[in-house]
């Protein structure tokens, strides 16, 4: 309990003992000890967990188009259910709970906020073993939306396994989705592949979402592709409500947070020495103590979405980046940070002005347009260099190429570059190419740079190119170079690299299965 904590409520129940806490405005309920959910009750921004509930309801809801019929498994607080109800498009909610003493919790410590669970009548709760209630039940759903607790609590990795999986998707409508919130912190990335390996094969498609940096969302369609997600959700005016309440402004709120889809994890998740979760065989139940203890983590995952060059729009074609819409400090992960930071660049760029950008930053832009007789020597171009690879490490990833322009006509005008040798522009040539998500270019400059420059090259950069490389190679098709391509250079490739797990997914992408 938080000190400065008051207990509300305190039952022992049938499977657990059920808390409410109350601190600062905020309530918590918790699970034998373990807060499941925190809600801010008075004013103020929403505590950490509103984000991903908010999100668990709002994300199906933007990805199915007829979510007529839908199942939440656990209540929690209760905000899951009470975003899914806000549209008009569910037809009916059943929310499934082996707790009583939760539902009761919920009723007494989030009320109203959480009040169409109790009275819209739409909504039905449903006190049972989820498992069980599946299994007894013949009816099939549009969307089943899971929310267990964290996979090292005894008894939850069961609906993490490939049973669960394969009882699921039998009640789902063609068309139909499961959505799972995985908790990424305190644990390991051989869980997350342990239980993508138990889902993946029930499934057609699949997609990972990054929630706030330590918590993911998995989307799973029964059948078919799945599609982008739907801006109509910002016109139904009660689920726009709640989306703003946890940052959510614009659709690249929410497409800017997808880390990958089946077709580019899977071949990774198979090669992985790392049995699916099974209730016959539990890696995750014997497992995730161990990494809770380790204080292991599979923060790589959302860390896909931060790297300094486009990985998955190279990778993925179809995912473009969209500039961010400005949200509050309580939305906001690393990348709507790092988002913010390359428009306060560019902005400082086109508009000559140095204010928006902290002092390095500032004194990488005006090295950029140092006069040509500063890069006359191999100290002077290095650095100049150095100053563009700065800049375009911290924009091109960020922002689309129709908001980087104004760096790069800044960078191709400058004096230094002007009087460049074609030789020496070909690295700046390379990361303009990169910022214009130009994958037949960044192979071609990447071939001349590994021929001509390796020997030279510092291993960032070397990593740097190669990622590139690998990643538009897999954008065109080109599976199998791709892979070639970083295993050729896998000696030199660092394991603490932050494209460590970018080079694991190409290397993977050429395996024959």
């Amino acid at each position: 309990i938080t000190p400065g904590s008051e207990i509300v409520y305190l039952r022992d129940g049938k499977t657990a003992t059920i808390s409410l806490t109350g601190a600062g405005g905020a309530t918590t309920i918790a699970t034998n000890g373990k807060p499941d959910a925190v809600i801010q009750m008075s004013d103020g921004p929403p505590a950490a967990d509103e984000i991903t509930m908010i999100l668990a309801g709002a994300l199906p809801l933007a990805l199915h188009p007829s979510p007529g019929k839908v199942a939440n498994i656990g209540i929690g607080s209760g905000l899951t259910s009470q975003v899914l109800l806000t549209s008009a498009r569910v037809d009916s909610l059943v929310s499934i709970e082996i707790e009583p003493f939760m539902v009761d919790a919920a009723r007494l410590g989030f009320m109203p906020r959480v009040e169409k669970l109790f009275s819209d009548p739409r909504s039905r709760i449903v006190i049972e073993d989820a498992k069980t209630f599946f299994a007894a039940s013949g009816t099939r759903f549009d969307m089943i939306v899971s929310e267990p607790s964290n996979p090292w609590v005894s008894g939850v990795a069961t609906l993490f396994s490939d049973e669960f999986y394969r009882q699921a998707v039998r009640h789902l409508e063609p068309g139909g989705l499961l959505v799972q919130w995985l908790q990424i912190y305190e644990t390991d990335i051989a869980i997350v592949v342990s239980i993508l390996k138990a889902l993946s094969p029930h499934f057609s498609d699949y997609h990972l979402y990054n929630v706030d940096d330590s918590n993911i969302l998995v989307v799973a369609k029964k059948d078919g592709l799945l599609s982008d997600p739907d801006p109509g959700i910002f016109t139904e005016p009660a689920l726009q409500v709640e989306l703003k309440r946890a940052g959510i402004v614009g659709l690249e709120d929410i497409t800017s947070r997808r880390i990958g889809n089946k077709q580019l994890l899977d071949p990774y998740v198979r090669a992985s020495p790392v049995p699916a979760n099974s209730d016959y065989f539990p890696f995750v139940d014997q497992n995730a103590q161990r990494f809770l203890f380790l204080n292991r983590n599979a923060m790589e995952l959302p860390g896909l979405t931060v790297l300094p060059l486009p990985f998955l729009e190279l990778s993925i074609p179809e995912w473009q980046t969209a500039p961010l819409a400005a949200v509050p400090e309580f939305g906001r992960g690393l990348r709507e940070e790092h988002s913010d930071r390359a428009g306060r660049i560019v902005a400082s760029v086109a508009s000559d002005n140095l204010a928006f950008v902290p002092g390095k930053i500032g004194s990488a832009i005006i090295a950029v347009g140092a006069p040509a007789e500063t890069c006359a020597s191999s100290g002077g171009w290095r650095a100049w260099r150095a100053a563009v690879q700065m800049l375009s490490r911290q924009t091109s990833a960020m922002l689309p190429y129709s908001e980087l322009r104004p760096l790069w006509r800044s960078i191709e005008s400058s004096p230094c570059y002007m009087a460049a040798e074609p030789d020496d522009r070909r690295w700046p040539d390379f990361l303009h190419a990169v910022a214009r998500r130009d994958r037949e270019a960044i192979i071609s400059f990447s071939q001349e740079l590994l021929r001509e420059d390796a020997s030279t090259m510092g291993r960032e950069d070397l990593e740097y190119v190669l990622a590139a490389a690998g990643a538009s190679l897999y954008g065109l098709g080109d599976r199998q170079r791709a892979s070639a391509s970083v295993l050729a250079w896998a000696p030199a490739l660092r394991t603490d690299s932050e494209f460590d797990l970018a080079f694991r997914l190409l290397a993977a992408s050429g395996i024959s299965h």
